[in-house]
């Protein structure tokens, strides 16, 4: 006996799945699915295990004849989508509920004017007025309630919920609950108009003081101001301390409270983990862990962030300079001296980064340690300062004065503190800024700038033109590109039909050489704007404005060809290849892509592919100009023509009529398609952003032919109030659903959300919650699982899903 509930409860789980992993995938009217044997038996059998089957129905004719009210009944609610205290109004559509009520052996009035005052339509009349009421007012519920008609469709609503509310408005307004929801909602309303992490957002003076408001309303302790709340937060755990105390770990864990809220995090995760190893019992012990040196060596490899001009390098150039060193040999020499330094650093009491480096030995063990390949520290801590100074010193002169090199350091003072740096960094220059410009060193970017500066004066003239019939041009780029080391003709025609070959071929070998330093970006700009100009393609005519362009732009205009001269040529893609320039591009961009390589463009034309490509270009573009569900559109019969025709040319087989392909599957998965991918770019709650026309059209093309849908957005949020007000105090009462709907006002809301949603519940909540608790106990709930169409569930497959 102890076994025979259980085996009863997987069977009766184990038919409903049956039925209904069938039922997912026969998608239409129960009466026409069930003239399928294997249909009609599955449902027979999940009726017959869940206790509601009829004794006297074994066949689907019996079952058609004991159901003939209901289905009428489904059949005219379909024809008439509109709510149904509205559609009961008529006698045609009365008669017929009352018929499949009775069908059903519920008992209801005799008469619809009985029917609207039972208790349920009562509550559902007041709760309309009242929205409706609450639409053409918004604002603050405590302000717009001020108004008589407003407070007495209120005070309706709720008495119609079983609430009582206070005689007036005025003590409704000094109830201490009406103070917490109001303050909750001031809080909520701001709060959504400024994202971000609460400690930024709680900055502002008016947003601390609604939190703060609505926490003393709540009955909880609250801060006076907002500089003691991020005071307390900050001390209450290691993570909020450590957003608000940046820098190395060795540095901030010397800070008393740092490291007690350290080590409480380390034991919290040596808690989880059911780690046994010891933790250092001070920061002085925890210094001596070679292990956590190690660490703080890797997460803070400069000590001193905002001190050293060293440490503003990001990793890439760090990387680059390691690999410029004696290879592996070179790296196991720095980690050494990065392991020498850290613990020489560990054995001290002060953490004073400062006072340290005045020390010789912490020096010699800190430039040893970060020191950088053809750029070591000064050897003394003096020359470290001077160095430190200079380079401020002229990092904010640079700031003011941009441009090439060779301009800006023909100004004196630019000129007296560059060499102030190089002489702190240890490098020789001449005294003067003429004996610089003579220097093998800057040959590249004193050509360059010439030619810059000479080009910029002639942008008007093309790049080719200019160099033809411009002696002095031609002379100055000439002298440009032999000085990054590529050797051009001397004359301007005999370089001119290898043109983009030998430009390309200069930026290879220039990339590939063996310079030991950055090239400047006037020369970097030089070259590829003149490649560029040769290519025809798109690039900043000033050096000015190719520093103010970003990188991903520069990228993306230089990247095919193909694109461009497509671009600048419109029209059908048949058309524009008669061109020789562009049919040879256009093989060019076949073979980078590993496609096929017609011989010739007769070839081209004659070829599937084209056929193929023309066809979807054509869809595309009437496509683009007509936008809206497919189901909408290929109404159209220009649009079907279209369509059939791509289809017709990918898949080589005739495409059915547009009524066939209406009524596929495949048309039906294609709505769904639509409407899933406008919802992932409009996320939101399904009844705020279907308020859009388009993704009203989506939805109800991918979902009208498996539900009933109203015809606007209007009727559709109508009907969805319940439903919004349910989840809104869902939100507000977490936990158990049981427990929650025993609170005042729980119950009435979600019993009329279930009723707005085509699903029956009973009248009474002692009734909901023995069955709730009888279907738990059994393993029947109903989390995961589909829910059952409300046509099945009207016919005869209520009690199947118990709530």
């Amino acid at each position: 006996m102890t076994e025979s509930r259980p085996r009863k409860s997987e069977q009766a789980l184990a038919t409903l799945r049956a039925w209904r992993a069938w039922r997912s995938k026969h998608r239409m009217p129960l009466e026409e699915a069930l003239k399928n044997p294997g249909a009609w038996r599955l449902y027979k059998e999940m009726l017959q295990h869940n206790g509601t089957a009829k004794a006297d129905v074994n066949s689907y004719e019996e079952w058609l004849e004991v159901t003939k009210c209901t289905q009428r009944w489904v059949e005219w609610k379909r024809a008439h989508p509109k709510p149904l205290r509205e559609v009961l109004a008529d006698p045609e559509g009365w008669a017929l509920f009352y018929a499949m009520k009775q069908e059903k052996g519920v008992t209801v009035p005799p008469t619809y004017e009985e029917w609207l005052q039972h208790q349920d339509q009562r509550r559902s009349m007041a709760y309309e007025a009242w929205v409706q009421w609450r639409r053409q007012h918004p604002g603050p519920l405590t302000e717009v309630l001020a108004d008589p008609e407003g407070w007495a469709l209120y005070k309706a609503k709720r008495a119609s919920q079983d609430t009582k509310l206070p005689e007036t408005h005025e003590e409704w307004c000094r109830d201490p609950s009406t103070i917490k929801a109001m303050a909750m909602e001031a809080w909520t309303t701001w709060r959504r108009a400024h994202p971000g992490a609460l400690r930024k957002v709680l900055a502002d003076p008016a947003g601390y003081q609604l939190y703060k408001h609505m926490l003393e309303s709540s009955g909880k302790q609250a801060d006076p101001t907002y500089e003691e709340w991020k005071e307390r937060r900050t001390n209450s755990s290691w993570q909020a301390w450590r957003r608000e105390h940046p820098g190395p770990l060795v540095r901030v864990l010397a800070d008393p409270c740092g490291w007690r809220l350290y080590r409480c995090d380390l034991e919290q995760q040596q808690q989880k983990t059911g780690g046994k190893e010891k933790l250092p019992e001070s920061y002085e012990e925890w210094l001596q862990l070679p292990q956590q040196q190690r660490n703080a060596g890797k997460k803070d490899k400069q000590l001193s962030g905002s001190s050293e001009s060293e440490s503003k390098r990001g990793t890439m150039a760090t990387n680059k300079n390691r690999t410029t060193g004696n290879g592996p040999q070179k790296g196991k020499q720095q980690s050494a001296a990065m392991d020498a330094w850290l613990s020489w650093l560990g054995r001290q009491h002060s953490t004073d980064l400062n006072e340290l480096l005045q020390n010789p030995e912490g020096w010699e063990l800190y430039r040893a340690a970060m020191s950088k390949p053809r750029r070591p520290l000064p050897e003394t801590y003096d020359g470290f300062r001077a160095l430190e100074a200079a380079s401020k010193a002229w990092s904010a002169w640079r700031e003011e004065h941009h441009g090439s090199p060779v301009n800006v350091l023909k100004d004196p003072e630019g000129w007296k503190l560059y060499s102030a740096l190089m002489h702190a960094r240890g490098v020789q220059i001449p005294a003067t800024y003429a004996e610089w410009l003579q220097m093998p060193e800057q040959r590249v970017i004193v050509a360059a700038t010439e030619w810059v500066r000479w080009r910029e004066q002639r942008l008007q003239q093309p790049f080719m033109q200019l160099l033809s019939a411009e002696e002095e041009g031609w002379k100055l780029f000439r002298a440009f590109v032999e000085a990054i080391g590529t050797h051009l003709p001397a004359t301007f025609k005999e370089w001119e039909p290898g043109a983009a070959e030998s430009l390309a071929g200069a930026q290879a070998a220039w990339r590939s050489s063996a310079r030991w330093g950055a090239p400047r970006r006037i020369e970097v700009f030089a070259l590829r704007r003149a490649l560029a100009e040769v290519r025809g393609e798109e690039f900043p005519a000033t050096y000015e404005e190719w520093l103010r362009t970003p990188s991903s732009r520069l990228r993306s205009s230089q990247t095919n060809s193909w694109k461009l001269w497509r671009r600048r040529h419109p029209g059908p893609l048949a058309e524009v290849l008669k061109d020789p320039e562009g049919w040879e591009l256009y093989v060019k961009k076949l073979q980078s892509s590993g496609s096929h390589v017609p011989a010739s463009y007769d070839e081209w034309m004659d070829s599937p592919q084209r056929r193929r490509q023309e066809a979807t270009m054509n869809w595309a573009l009437w496509r683009r100009k007509n936008r809206g569900p497919m189901l909408e559109v290929l109404q159209d019969p220009e649009g079907w023509k279209l369509y059939s025709a791509m289809k017709q040319a990918i898949s080589g087989s005739s495409c059915e009529q547009f009524e066939e392909w209406q009524n596929s599957i495949g048309a039906r998965k294609k709505a769904l398609r639509e409407w899933l991918a406008w919802k992932k770019l409009h996320p939101g709650p399904r009844y705020t952003i279907l308020s859009d026309p388009l993704g009203w059209r989506l939805y109800r093309a991918a979902f009208a032919g498996h539900k009933t849908i109203p015809e606007t957005y209007a009727e559709y949020i109508q009907s969805r109030q319940p439903t919004i007000e349910w989840l809104a105090w869902r939100r507000q009462h977490p936990g158990p659903l049981l427990s929650v709907l025993a609170e005042d006002g729980g119950w009435t809301l979600y019993k009329d959300h279930m009723l707005a949603t085509g699903k029956s519940v009973p009248q009474d909540f002692e009734e909901w919650a023995e069955s709730h608790r009888t279907a738990t106990s059994n393993g029947n709930s109903r989390r995961g699982k589909r829910t059952v169409s409300p046509r099945e569930e009207a016919i005869g497959a209520q009690q199947v899903t118990v709530q």
